[in-house]
């Protein structure tokens, strides 16, 4: 009977062995997985208020051909800053796209700068 409780005892101190291991286990792998991600990200975009920006256009209608649907949409404005890479959007002043004007919350990885079209200097001589 002593051997038995012996045996019960050791058994307890290996599960708490196990345990300790596993824990150990986990965290080395954390740790291998933000050492991983740190290599392979890079950090978002910042924009400022005012910055004029395009968002990108998520067409999910059915039935309708994706190949020939800009990817982009805007341009829009950013009206204020929030945390976490997140910015409020608005229509540009004088410049709405749709029949509702546009304001809501879209996050870093969705926008991108807008860039105009650089003006071709005249060549010709008219003015």
């Amino acid at each position: 009977m002593t051997e038995y409780l012996n045996d019960k005892q050791d058994a307890i101190r290996d599960l708490e062995l196990c345990r300790q291991e596993a824990a150990d286990s986990i965290v080395k792998s954390q740790e291998n997985n933000l050492k991983y991600f740190n290599e392979k990200s890079k950090p978002p975009k910042t924009y400022a208020e005012g910055d004029f920006v395009v968002i990108r256009h998520l067409d999910t209608t059915v039935g309708k051909n994706k190949k020939f649907v800009e990817k982009y949409r805007g341009p829009y404005v950013i009206h204020k800053v929030l945390s976490n890479d997140r910015y409020i959007v608005r229509d540009v002043d004088n410049c709405q796209i749709t029949q509702l004007p546009y304001d809501g919350v879209i996050e870093a990885s969705r926008i991108k700068k807008w860039i105009s079209k650089p003006e071709i200097p005249d060549t010709t001589g008219n003015t």
